[in-house]
């Protein structure tokens, strides 16, 4: 089943089948595989530039839109203690 999130210029779709993540922002998507079965996807009501994709095992994968290009990911436990950071990317630039 996929899921549809929006936020600004950004959208996000979760895809539980091939346990991905998909970002667009203006054109340019990301992919992010996240190799753990999907369990539920939300997007917060109050600060809707997070969305949380939890999958077994308790951990679960925010993806927060920050500014108007950038995109980061953390991965936290099931006591919701930070583990590490898994993705940090500006939409639209290029580096060499």
């Amino acid at each position: 089943m996929n899921k549809k999130f929006e936020y600004d210029d950004w959208v996000l779709f979760v895809d539980e089948i091939t346990s991905t993540v998909k970002v667009i922002k203006d054109g340019e998507s990301r992919i992010y595989d996240l190799k753990d079965k999907i369990i539920k996807a939300e997007q917060d009501e109050d600060l809707p530039m997070y969305v949380d994709v939890h999958v077994e095992g308790g951990k679960y994968y925010s993806f927060k839109f920050e500014d108007e290009t950038a995109l980061i990911g953390d991965i936290y436990d099931e006591n919701e203690e930070h583990v590490e950071p898994f993705a940090a990317h500006y939409f639209g630039e290029e580096f060499e």
